[in-house]
């Protein structure tokens, strides 16, 4: 008996190791197969196979590595936990002579040592193994730091689960909680900007999925390790809250009744956040989904929430009370309750309030500022993994300005769209094609070093005055046209017909004196350019391409600058260079044919002849009549795709050799011979 009372109680030992050390063994096959197997497997030799350089061990069938590490803690600490919720089971063990911390401490040490032994085992089975690997590279520092990773949020998972298991009584609520709340935060942090877009004027979404955000929610940080390995920064993290819930589960566990087995909440001090949280993740997505299922209305979404929290408070307090039979007078004035604490949570940041959707920063608060209409990828650099996989945001400071002149000018259209709210109504305000919308985002790097974001779709007709002083200054030409990229370019360029380049093959420049010629003719041309959000290139055109790299894992998009081939400098070296054939010529085409731009607007250009489509089209085949249409018409070169202008004509191109080509001619560009043309 004496034995019995000391801390390393072998019986108890025995019962932890019993209820979940088979999971260890299981574990630690699994892990075999995954991690030694898997670099078995890549280090065999194939010829359509090249040898594989390992960035971090994470790579080696990582999907299934994240179901693993995330699972295997889980359970562990459910199955050493199951003798607090079973009724008989927690009365036999507590009845022991022992106390509960020592009972507790012998629980948390078999488990950890049921996760960490498989773990670094498997680390040294793969450090023995290093040696004897050909065809794929990795260094001891990575089995290293896998290990250590993996040890580390395994423990949070672990540690955190017990936590959970002390403050509920059935297992089966604890699988659900933990696994939940472990991913909670990515998912709340979805919603909420959800709903800040409906309410909020000018609100600008970021993307809860990066790094930065996820860490919070370890589950969902477990399964992005496959394409990013655990930082130090964030490790550190994990540690001090795997000690804080170590530390937590000693103080709860003397809290906790021993007759509150199988009980739902053990502790009634938190039942009202239980019931809060779920109500609010229930109304959330219920609101959210029943906008984008049903009738596309805030009043839909406000009735989601309502419903969506009843139905939420209702199965919390089944939970609670352990039965179903909850529906009663006392249960709907705790709802109607909590009803209004979570109003008043949706609400206060979508209030006039707080000053957010009237907030504009002073002058001398502000560095430097943007506008555009991609702030993610315009203002900032993406970090990408190995595979692709965006990781994380870098500030590009090129794309913001300090001049002062270009700061009040976007002060001024600020100032304006708050004054006015244009499409302040619920989803006017996200179709940027609509009533002649533009995105515009707004961004002000302030003397504190944070940035303020914001986004407007306004109607280009409406505040040209306000936007032509900021669109037609030389930083936003450099941001909008990437002229900075362009600026530092060597690589090759292509030179395109403007009419028909995604249908020809591109002419190549690669002598270094040409491009340096060639950069030099569009920057010229595109500083020319008063309005780049609604610009036609008229008359003769050629498109000239670069590719500029996404970042360094080789993706790449392009960038195209249409310019005019009549201007006297470019002519005359596409003449030198013998490269006026990518220029569209009367004598090119076997006809062309108009339709009024309402008509035209009907009919997608989908390469068939506009006359077979429409009686009104009308079609033009003499050479001079021809050459008068390419001189007058252009090509669209603005970031929205329909034009301001209603009137006019759509322009298509048959080309002899059976292509098509689209242009527009606008009222604008008619002559009174081209208007006896088409009046015929």
């Amino acid at each position: 008996m004496t034995f019995s009372r000391y801390f390393f109680n072998r019986g108890i030992w025995w019962y932890a190791l019993r209820q979940a050390g088979w999971l260890g063994i299981v574990y630690g096959l699994a892990m075999l197969a995954i991690l030694p197997m898997g670099l078995l497997n890549a280090d065999q030799y194939s010829e359509y196979r090249a040898p594989l350089i390992v960035n971090h061990l994470f790579e080696i069938n990582g999907q299934v590595q994240s179901v693993m590490i995330a699972s295997f803690p889980l359970l562990v600490a459910i199955f050493l936990t199951r003798f607090m919720q079973e009724r008989k089971l927690s009365d036999l063990l507590h009845s022991l002579p022992l106390k509960r911390s020592q009972l507790l401490s012998v629980m948390l040490c078999a488990g950890s040592g049921i996760i960490l032994l498989p773990t670094w085992l498997i680390a040294w089975i793969v450090s023995l193994m290093h040696s004897s690997f050909v065809r794929v590279s990795f260094s001891q520092m990575q089995v290293l730091q896998w290990a250590v990773s993996t040890s580390v949020v395994t423990m949070l998972v672990f540690a955190f689960t017990i936590v959970l298991g002390i403050c509920v009584g059935q297992s089966i609520l604890q699988l659900l909680l933990s696994a939940g709340i472990l991913v909670s935060p990515v998912i709340l942090m979805s919603l909420f900007q959800s709903h800040l877009k409906v309410f909020l004027y000018g609100y600008l979404i970021d993307d809860p999925d990066l790094l930065e955000s996820s860490v919070w929610s370890p589950i969902y940080r477990i399964g992005q390790l496959s394409y990013n390995a655990l930082q130090a920064k964030e490790g550190w993290i994990y540690v001090i809250l795997t000690a804080a819930c170590i530390g937590l589960t000693y103080v709860l566990y003397r809290l906790r009744p021993a007759e509150s087995a199988s009980q739902g909440v053990v502790f009634r001090y938190f039942n009202p956040i239980f019931r809060l949280l779920v109500m609010l993740i229930t109304g959330l997505f219920a609101g959210i989904l029943s906008m984008d299922l049903g009738i596309d209305h805030p009043l839909a979404a406000i009735a989601g929430y309502v419903m969506g929290a009843l139905i939420g408070g209702i199965v919390a307090d089944m939970i609670i009370r352990k039965t179903w039979q909850v529906g009663d007078r006392q249960l709907f004035r705790v709802l109607g309750g909590y009803g209004i604490a979570i109003a008043f949570i949706l609400w206060l940041p979508v209030a006039s309030i707080n000053g957010y959707a009237a907030k504009i920063p002073e002058t001398v608060n502000i560095q430097a500022a943007f506008m555009g209409d991609d702030l993610a990828s315009e203002l900032y650099t993406s970090k990408r993994a190995p595979n692709g996989m965006r990781v994380g945001d870098i500030l590009n400071t090129k794309a913001l300005s300090d001049s002062p002149q270009y700061i009040d000018a976007i002060l001024q259209l600020h100032r304006q769209i708050l004054a006015d709210r244009p499409n302040s109504e619920y989803r006017k305000q996200y179709n940027p094609w609509a009533n002649n919308n533009q995105q515009v985002q707004i961004a002000y790097l302030l003397q504190d070093g944070s940035i303020m974001k914001r986004n407007y779709f306004i109607p280009i007709d409406r505040y040209e005055a306000y936007v032509l002083p900021v669109i037609s200054q030389s930083p936003y030409k450099k941001m909008y046209y990437h002229l900075d990229v362009l600026t530092n370019y060597i690589d090759s360029m292509q030179i395109d017909n403007a009419d028909i380049n995604w249908t020809t093959t591109p002419k190549f420049i690669r002598d270094p004196n040409d491009i340096a010629i060639l950069k030099q003719l569009v920057l010229e041309q595109t500083q020319k350019v008063r309005n780049p959000w609604n610009e036609y290139v008229s008359g003769a055109v050629i498109d000239v391409a670069i590719e500029i790299p996404l970042d360094s894992s080789g993706g790449y998009t392009q960038e195209r600058y249409t310019l005019n081939a009549n201007e006297p400098k470019l002519h005359s070296w596409l003449k030198k260079k013998n490269l006026l054939s990518t220029i569209t010529k009367a004598e090119d085409l076997k006809s062309i044919q108009l339709l009024p731009r309402e008509e035209g607007e009907l009919h997608p250009d989908n390469n068939k002849p506009y006359k077979s489509l429409n009686k009104q089209a009308i079609v033009i085949t003499s050479s001079n009549q021809m050459k008068q249409i390419l001189t007058n018409s252009g090509v669209y070169t603005g970031r929205y795709s329909q034009q301001q202008e209603k009137n006019g004509y759509k322009v298509q191109l048959v080309f002899k050799n059976g292509l098509f080509g689209y242009r527009d001619l606008p009222s604008s560009q008619m002559t009174p011979e081209l208007y006896s043309m088409v009046s015929r």
